[in-house]
């Protein structure tokens, strides 16, 4: 991986830190379920909210030094899109990395990548929740019309 620019690492620890994950290999596991049914390796994601960001992710990567796996989206009709770091080594260098940034400017972790909002007319409808605010109590309904309904005192 060598020396990476400290922009760049700020700007990669603030994406893992904002809503990235981390999954190690489980040796006790693969040792029980043996090299047939267990066949998780190291990996990280980091997550893009937006075609954009996801360009920028990728592009952050290469300059970091590591490679990115081939994108690929949450869900079917979500927007967000998976950049994946696949092996041993880069989920070790990628962790590093972040510790170091972490430890060296704590400011990393408050740092916001600046990014407009996902879309003009506020994002998929589908998936927006109808808060009211009703007396003091605040009821969260499910989009179109679920029998779901929570309600919690302020």
């Amino acid at each position: 991986m060598g020396v990476i620019d400290p922009t760049t690492s700020v700007e990669l620890t603030a994406l893992f830190r904002r809503n990235g994950c981390v999954r190690r290999h489980d040796a006790a596991r693969y040792a029980r379920q043996g090299s047939m049914k267990y066949k998780k390796g190291e990996e990280i994601r980091l997550v893009a909210n937006r075609e954009a960001e996801r360009v920028q992710i990728q592009r952050l990567l290469k300059r970091a030094g590591f490679k990115a796996g081939r994108p690929f989206r949450k869900s079917k009709h979500g927007t967000q899109v998976c950049i994946p770091i696949y092996g041993r080594e880069q989920v070790a260098g990628f962790v590093k990395m972040v510790e170091e940034t972490e430890k060296c400017q704590p400011s990393a972790a408050a740092y916001v990548a600046t990014a407009p909002p996902q879309r003009a007319d506020g994002g998929n409808e589908k998936n927006r929740k109808d808060c009211r605010e009703e007396s003091g109590t605040q009821e969260i309904r499910k989009p179109e019309g679920s029998a779901v309904t929570e309600s919690f005192q302020k």
